[in-house]
């Protein structure tokens, strides 16, 4: 069957059959290569979900909305036997803050140039003073000095400093790339941060093509527009107080380029589901994601180190017998010893020479690795989670997941694994493999988020 798509119909029978015996079946789909994304397909690998993870945010939802069923129908769905097509979207109205995001494109920058494609002004926040009104591809050129920011044009101000266009077809130019909206040149310590102001169906047009390729099925591109969609509104509205951006443009959040990266195809997902998120509990979710499952989703407790019990039942995981055959699905490294202690000094894990390492507890569902141990001549074992190990050691291309076998001896780690991210939500991979089998957008949100409501946002007046 390799190489043809399975209809849904086919697939809900082979699926039935599959929960039978299910640690068969996932050892089985594990056994195919894998080819590899690119670094960038992965999302927010360094990020703890907030001590109070759902608190009021003064949500207005109307009841008009359509649900993944629960109990012994959703257990159904999981067999693929329920089709869940949503026929009536109710709708969910947000703070008046969520109607831009603030989205770091530059940190810590010593110099920086900017310009924008039509007529464009330039003003210091910090008085409210409108600096210059200049003609397109007029270059400012903004350098960070002791006592605020240099510019070539008119002098040193404390900023922040706002460039933006009222030419909606305009783009502000920051070296050599462009993004709609405005920007800000914010002053730090370490240097200039540039933050584009945009609204999110705009930074929905610099994240798809930069998040999954644009010639993925139309049904998969439209999966990835609702949960970055979902996922962006989350930070917006969890944002800490004081903080100067909600999102940056890297893994750490979701990867952005601006408006020189967009794609018609990717787009036009973005417009065909305008307004879509996904909520739980009357609240918009924190639709994480990753590159590929290995072949179960992880709960996201386990990730992040919430205390108890997983707080958000869509994030549980589920089995994924979906993505096998994709780019990410089989990975193994061999590293040395010596650069895993340095990689994790760096990081502030100390420990001495290594000897060994070994794996003390797995989670039984998803085997994936959730505490290691590290014997080295430095004092006693050192105990270190699964995922902090992964993100020290190198969690773009050494360690992809935390799906692995480890094998260390003479001086050398030797790694096996299946998976790439941190496994929380949605695969991506599978997203694709399960829209050429012909399962459409809310199948595929409704499956690795079981439970979610779909609503179509507005911001309150």
């Amino acid at each position: 069957m390799k190489g043809k798509k399975i209809p849904p119909i086919l697939f809900s029978i082979f699926l039935l059959l599959v929960n039978l015996s299910s640690a068969e079946f996932i050892e089985e789909e594990g056994s195919g290569a894998g080819r590899v994304l690119t670094e960038t397909k992965t999302n927010i690998e360094e990020r703890s979900l907030p001590e109070s993870y759902a608190p009021s945010l003064g949500y207005e939802l109307d009841p008009g909305t359509v649900s993944t069923p629960e109990g012994d129908s959703q257990a159904a769905f999981e067999l693929g036997i329920i089709p869940i097509v949503p026929t009536e979207i109710g709708s969910i109205t947000l703070p008046r803050r969520a109607d831009s995001l603030r989205v770091a494109v530059y940190r810590r920058a010593g110099l920086l140039y900017i310009s924008a494609t039509r007529e464009f002004t330039v003003t210091d926040l910090a008085t409210g003073k409108a600096l210059s009104k200049d003609k397109a591809y007029t270059q400012w050129k903004f350098r960070k000095v002791e006592s605020g920011i240099e510019t070539n044009l008119m002098g040193t101000h404390r900023g922040p400093i706002r460039v933006e266009t009222a030419n909606p077809q305009g783009r502000i130019m920051v070296g050599t790339e462009l993004y709609r909206g405005k920007v800000d040149i914010v002053r730090d310590g370490a240097g200039l941060n540039v933050v584009n102001i945009v609204n999110v169906e705009d930074y929905l047009y610099g994240v798809l093509p930069k998040e999954v390729p644009e010639n993925w099925p139309t049904e998969a591109l439209k999966a990835q527009a609702i949960a970055s969609r979902s996922y962006a509104l989350y930070r917006k509205l969890n944002n800490p107080a004081g903080g100067y951006y909600d999102l940056d443009s890297t893994v750490y959040s979701q990867v952005y380029g601006g408006a020189k990266h967009e794609d018609e195809r990717t787009n036009r997902a973005v417009d065909e589901t305008r307004g879509l998120v996904l909520t739980y509990g009357g609240r918009v979710i924190q639709a994480l994601f990753h590159a590929a499952s290995g072949g179960h989703t992880e709960p996201v407790g386990n990730v992040w180190g919430v205390n108890g019990d997983s707080p958000a039942p869509y994030l549980d995981g589920v089995a994924d017998p979906f993505g096998s055959d994709g780019y990410s699905h089989r990975w193994s490294r061999t590293i040395s010893l010596e650069v895993v202690r340095r990689r994790l000094t760096r990081n502030g894990i100390a420990v001495g020479r290594i000897k060994s390492i070994e794996v003390v507890d797995r989670n039984a569902a998803t085997d994936r690795v959730l505490l290691l141990k590290i014997v080295h001549d430095a004092g006693g074992p050192h105990y270190i989670s699964g995922h902090k190990f992964r993100m020290a050691v190198g969690a773009a291309y050494d360690v992809k997941s935390t799906m692995f076998q480890v094998e260390s001896q003479d001086g050398v780690l030797r790694l096996s694994g299946l998976g790439y991210g941190h496994g929380v939500g949605l695969p991506q991979e599978s997203a694709r493999a399960m829209a050429e089998k012909g399962y459409d957008h809310p199948q595929i949100l409704s499956y690795f988020y079981p439970g979610v409501e779909f609503r179509r946002f507005s911001v309150r007046s």
